[in-house]
């Protein structure tokens, strides 16, 4: 299968450029999902600064769902997650698979 596409220049150059740097720019949000979402689940953040971030706000404690006692989470975790969740539901309505 061949497929031809036609852009009128110079007119249309970011569409053409668009095109031309589509799987650079698929790499570009697998690179993302992988260095940006993946550690904080898996094995660590090689940058310390963020790694430390993350420990201090995983030890963070919260008032519970009942209102009287305090429950120590992963916030840092779960944002990062809840942000990993968003990053995939946009990818998906756009149409986007990694």
């Amino acid at each position: 299968m061949k497929a031809t596409l036609s852009f009128n220049l110079p007119e249309e150059r970011d569409e053409f450029e668009t095109a031309v740097n589509a799987s650079k720019y698929k790499a570009a949000l697998w690179e993302i999902s992988q260095r940006v979402f993946r550690p904080a689940r898996k094995h660590g953040y090689a940058d310390a600064r963020i790694q430390s971030i993350l420990d201090r706000a995983n030890t963070m404690s919260v008032p519970s769902m009942d209102g009287y006692t305090e429950d120590v989470v992963d916030l840092g975790t779960e944002l990062i997650g809840q942000l990993e969740k968003l990053f995939y539901e946009i990818l998906n309505e756009e149409g986007v698979e990694l």
